[in-house]
């Protein structure tokens, strides 16, 4: 079976990238699948794929997705529409691919990206989308062209939601006989830590990962770490991890100032190795707006972390409503700091928490699993034709 993935990035730290990567590499390991990829951009992704053995071709393009408030003004849309039209040229490149490669089955890797499914459908060979993210609720972006964008996407043999939230959502705009959700998978030779245990430093760790955008509740942790410390409770580090936007970074500092914070809370950049971050870590925060799914979420399960998440879409999904973590109401300053506290003098409980979520992570949300599923849906694609084109 040749599958071709047509990715969105080429970042080896984005979490969708990582869950390619890994799918394509098991895919060839343990089925035998020939797996190659085309990527948008230069960047150091394509370094992740040659480790896993995955051949790969730089064709650039642009996405359709812009900041959800773009598109006002009709000189916007001319630039946009003058922007997209230059993607012509990456799908005959990915029309070309397809012959060379006898590729039979062609896998978009997420919402951003749309020139496979535009050379998928000159071909005539079936193509999936993977959805990895809510755009709207979570990422304050919209495809360019939403009407059409949808149509495009309804074109697909099938459509792969990564949550029932995302799977909720999504069955209201797409045919629901071509969705199915398939979890993300971590894999647990790298994140797996069963023997590890929390709270043995003099401070509590605290963490959270991505990039440093609004939507990610950076600010309400760090407010909610300054009202810890007006209560007396100053024994923790929270490391943020990650990068973003010079100018919302420079205000989130001068908010740990603001706080008097200057000693707890440490600006660490983006890692390569969020492993060994986690194994560094007690409590993991996801602040997330709305998390598709929680690749960081997962990961931290497995590496024994206590979670602390956002009462949204996908966060509250993995910590099945606070039996593998606690939940708070997103935005509420207050409950997040209460509910810190509570964990804080309470560290038997949520020891017992996160081990049901290391073991819920370790036995659900695995590469492995992911790689399965992906394949068993490959072949049901294969054998019904899996082309529509109309």
């Amino acid at each position: 079976m040749n599958i071709l993935f047509v990715a969105s990035d080429n970042n080896r730290i984005s979490g969708a990238f990582l869950s390619m990567a890994k799918l394509a590499m098991i895919l060839q390991r343990d089925y035998g699948v020939n797996v190659s990829a085309v990527l948008p951009n230069d960047g150091d992704g394509g370094s992740l794929l040659e480790e896993y053995g995955v051949e790969y071709e730089i064709v650039p393009s642009r996405n359709w997705v812009v900041d959800i408030e773009e598109g006002k003004t009709g000189e916007r849309e001319k630039e946009k529409e003058k922007e997209l039209s230059g993607n012509e040229s990456a799908i005959c490149r990915i029309c070309e691919i397809i012959r060379e490669k006898e590729i039979e089955i062609l896998h978009i890797n997420t919402t951003y990206s749309y020139v496979g499914a535009a050379a998928a459908l000159g071909i005539k060979i079936p193509f999936i989308w993977h959805i990895r993210e809510f755009l709207e609720e979570g990422q304050n972006r919209k495809i360019w062209d939403r009407e059409k964008g949808y149509a495009l996407i309804s074109k697909a043999s099938a459509i792969i939601a990564i949550s029932d939230s995302v799977y909720e959502k999504y069955s209201k705009i797409f045919p629901a006989d071509r969705l199915r959700v398939i979890y993300n998978g971590i894999d647990e030779k790298d994140f797996l830590r069963p023997e590890r245990e929390l709270f043995q430093g003099e401070k509590a760790r605290f963490c959270i990962i991505g990039g440093i955008v609004p939507y990610k509740g950076h600010e309400e942790l760090i407010r909610a770490c300054g009202r810890l410390k007006r209560k007396g409770i100053s024994d923790f580090e929270l490391k943020i991890v990650g990068k973003g936007k010079e100018q919302f970074q420079r205000y989130l500092m001068q908010l740990v100032e603001k706080e008097n914070l200057h000693g707890n809370v440490i600006f660490a950049g983006a890692s390569n190795c969020i492993p060994e971050v986690l194994e560094n870590t007690d409590i993991l925060f996801v602040c997330s707006q709305n998390e598709a799914f929680g690749r960081t979420t997962v990961e931290g399960m497995m590496a024994g972390c206590l979670i602390i998440g956002a009462d949204t879409a996908g966060t509250k999904e993995l910590l099945e409503g606070g039996k593998n973590g606690y939940l708070y109401e997103r935005g509420n300053v207050k409950k997040l700091s209460d509910t810190v506290e509570y964990v804080l003098r309470n560290k038997e409980e949520g020891n017992g928490r996160r081990k049901r979520g290391q073991k819920t992570a370790a036995m659900k949300y695995t590469a492995v699993k992911n790689a399965q599923a992906v394949y068993e849906l490959y072949q049901d694609v294969r054998r019904t034709g899996g082309f529509e084109s109309g």
